[in-house]
């Protein structure tokens, strides 16, 4: 499963503002687009500084938990939360930047163009960028699982209310 049941309530409930209103798409995607910015400059630091201490790999894992959080909200405001199902598919060594950038380019399409975006083209997108996760996770000794509980971790003492409560 991409994402545990608890995680996707915990980002329902924080992502709804007291009006009622849940993260809207557009959100979703500038949300994605940014935080993947930020894993890339961790990995950097990571990387070219040479500082693969506990420290850099901790920040590096909470930056991939804020894009599952985007992630999952956008996967949320789609109503696709039961279908994110590996597909078994042999695919390229997925970038995370470039990931989020093709689900930014769905949104602004689906958005602003009036576009009838398949849930296939969408889950195609959600799952490499689920593998860029991953993948980012592994490469500084982590995993999905942990980034999920150190978002978790992170959420619930930030925003014990919600957004913005």
């Amino acid at each position: 499963m991409a994402f545990t049941q608890e995680y996707l309530e915990l980002v329902r409930q924080l992502g709804t503002r007291q009006d009622g209103v849940f993260i809207p798409l557009e959100q979703c995607a500038l949300g994605l687009c940014g935080e993947a910015a930020e894993v890339d400059e961790a990995l950097d630091a990571y990387v070219t500084q040479f500082d693969n201490t506990t420290a850099a790999t901790r920040n590096v894992v909470l930056e991939l938990g804020d894009v599952c959080f985007y992630l999952a909200a956008l996967v949320l405001n789609l109503g696709l939360e039961d279908k994110l199902v590996p597909t078994g598919k042999p695919r390229f060594l997925p970038n995370l930047s470039g990931g989020c950038g093709r689900l930014a380019e769905l949104v602004k399409k689906s958005t602003w163009h009036g576009k009838q975006i398949l849930a296939e083209v969408w889950l195609t997108a959600i799952m490499g960028v689920l593998e860029a996760i991953d993948n980012d996770a592994d490469f500084v000794g982590s995993n999905r699982d942990e980034v999920l509980r150190e978002n978790i971790t992170k959420l619930r003492a930030r925003w014990p209310n919600g957004f913005g409560r």
